[in-house]
């Protein structure tokens, strides 16, 4: 697909010399490629993924297709968080803007020229090459439970934020509770109040566990977009490789909030 040349107007950063530039636009038409070839040779990335968000519905299935287009320059970031310290490889988010909103995928970049797509929705296959390569090792649970939404798990929670569960203490819910109290809205609050209490017996603090049969993590999620919470239960196999099961506990949960 041709550039739209009105991306010239935007820029990297100063501190870029021209050969990160150089490197950085051979990386986005790499990646544009990469969903081109995706799309031709596997019908099933532009169906819908296992674990169903509220938007997952057009968020899965359109944004392979958009990503086949080479996003302007801002819009490829390495992405830059503590737990990505614990692995070798650098971690990109391309991003494809559109009026309305905005698609965007996270991948591992080899220097050997390899390109993992870590959050495919429909497939583990590139997920397990990237955890076979980089045999990282966890010790916290919450923090493995975090580098998890924030690699494979990432197409769930965009655009909203997240939060790592232990306790119905930790889902933010102050914002909406002013909102009620300063409408005297009592039995909005009494509605609310119960949601936590019947969600509450259903959370638990992020567990990791290990024997002969592989690796478990076990942990509970809330996303803002919908205020849903989700249990979320991965495995990593003797061989490294990845099998989950996503259950959705509750929505409408603290202070959410509903996309139009």
């Amino acid at each position: 697909m041709t550039e739209n040349r009105e991306s010239t107007i935007f820029d990297y950063p100063d501190h870029f010399d021209a050969a990160q530039r150089t490197d950085m636009d051979h990386l986005r038409t790499r990646i544009a490629q990469y969903f081109r070839d995706r799309v031709q040779t596997d019908p099933t990335v532009k169906e819908i993924g296992g674990i169903r968000n509220l938007l997952s519905t057009v968020q899965n299935q359109e944004r392979a297709v958009h990503l086949c287009q080479e996003v302007m320059k801002p819009n490829i970031k390495q992405q830059e968080n503590p737990l990505f310290n614990a692995v070798s490889v650098k971690i990109y988010r391309p991003i494809h803007a559109f009026p309305g909103g905005q698609h965007s995928a996270i991948f591992a970049v080899y220097d050997d020229g390899t390109l993992l797509w870590l959050d495919d929705h429909v497939s583990n296959h590139d997920f397990d090459i990237f955890w076979q390569r980089e045999k990282t090792q966890w010790q916290n649970a919450a923090d493995f439970a975090m580098f998890m939404m924030l690699t494979k798990f990432d197409y769930i929670v965009l655009p909203s934020r997240m939060v790592i569960l232990t306790t119905v203490a930790d889902i933010p819910q102050e914002k909406w509770r002013r909102f009620m109290l300063a409408e005297n809205d009592l039995e909005g609050i009494q509605e609310f109040d119960q949601k936590l209490t019947d969600i509450a017996p259903f959370l638990y603090a992020p567990s990791l566990t290990q024997d002969e049969h592989g690796l478990k993590l076990c942990f509970c999620v809330w996303l803002m977009v919908a205020g849903q919470i989700f249990d979320m239960r991965c495995h990593f196999d003797s061989a490294g490789k990845l099998s989950y099961q996503a259950n959705e506990l509750a929505r409408t949960v603290g202070d959410y909030f509903m996309p139009k």
